[in-house]
């Protein structure tokens, strides 16, 4: 399974992988779509058009998900199209576990790049941390900011994560 490589908006949501396979989706599709921050949304595909999030940008492409859980509340939520790396049908095909390691590497990267790292660190810092991550099943967002504090104040990442994940690292553990 390839990212997307790119996308088109009409009177359908059309996409191209890196492979040059795709789909398209229309309104009503059941969908689930992650974006570069990491989080998943699932609904129903309410809006395919343009969007502005404040009067000083420009119109963005975008798709709107009825997210509602249940027949008496109402959600939704608005996805700029540059955001989306992974949709699929929500019953024709799941996520492959490698997409969440892949979602995970990419959340952990932009994190240490909004805060001001560069890339080729961060992922040598994700790469060091991915073991402990694992083994603990520290969430990728929590371990993300435990290791920025600890470079930020050169305190100890095992005290750190003690006291923020509750986690006590054997020794052997170490990277």
């Amino acid at each position: 399974m390839n990212l997307i490589y790119s996308m088109e908006i009409g009177r359908d949501f059309r996409y191209i992988n890196e492979d040059r396979t795709g789909n398209y989706f229309i309104e009503g599709d059941e969908i689930e779509c992650y974006i570069r921050n990491g989080k998943k949304y699932t609904g129903i595909i309410i809006g395919i058009g343009v969007f502005r999030e404040n009067g000083t940008e420009n119109l963005e492409p975008v798709v709107q998900l009825d997210t509602s859980k249940n027949d008496t509340s109402y959600s939704w939520e608005i996805i700029f199209i540059k955001d989306i790396i992974y949709i699929s049908n929500k019953h024709k095909d799941a996520m492959p576990e490698f997409m969440n390691k892949e979602l995970d590497k990419e959340l952990f990267i932009n994190t240490f790049i909004e805060a001001g790292y560069e890339e080729k660190f961060a992922k040598v810092f994700y790469d060091k941390m991915l073991p402990i991550i694992i083994i603990y099943g520290i969430p990728i967002k929590k371990a993300a900011e435990c290791a920025l504090y600890a470079l930020k104040y050169q305190c100890n990442i095992e005290k750190l994560l003690k006291d923020k994940c509750d986690l006590v690292l054997d020794s052997r553990d170490k990277t």
